[in-house]
């Protein structure tokens, strides 16, 4: 897991040429004049989700992890806390769906707030936990990239 503000992602870009991409799209794009829904950033191999939510009680959340797409989660607007732990720690409480690449899981891990401006990316053995409400319940919006690996 890495989590930094947009203005270093630069520092990211010799992880890999897809991550390289996706921080560049997050980067060279008027994110705020875009609406919620699904972007192709290289058809299947790097795509974003522009979502707009309310951030919710820990209770009401999962947590997760995938297979086949790394999630570089980027706050464009307010702030939510996000839970991470590495796989060892859960045990899994819904089998993974090929289909939409997540598993669910059950256990303990750490939480930290992301705030306007940061992104956080999850490698596929990182267990996370996104929309979790900071102090109260507030709006978000977020784009999650998805790299195919």
């Amino acid at each position: 897991m890495i989590i930094d503000q947009l203005k270093n992602a630069h520092l990211y870009y010799g992880m890999s040429k897809k991550i390289a991409t996706a921080l560049k799209f997050l980067e060279e794009n008027n994110l705020s004049r875009m609406n919620s829904g699904r972007y192709a950033v290289d058809g299947d191999d790097i795509f974003t989700l522009f979502q707009s939510y309310m951030t919710k009680e820990v209770q009401e959340c999962k947590w997760e992890v995938h297979r086949r797409y790394i999630d570089v989660q980027f706050i464009l607007q307010g702030r939510e806390k996000m839970g991470y732990a590495g796989l060892e720690k859960m045990e899994v409480i819904q089998d993974y769906d090929e289909e939409t690449d997540v598993a669910f899981l059950e256990g303990e891990g750490d939480f930290f707030n992301v705030t306007s401006g940061y992104f956080v990316i999850f490698e596929p053995d990182d267990v996370h936990m996104p929309g979790i409400a900071a102090d109260t319940s507030e709006p978000v919006k977020k784009f999650v990239v998805k790299i195919k690996i």
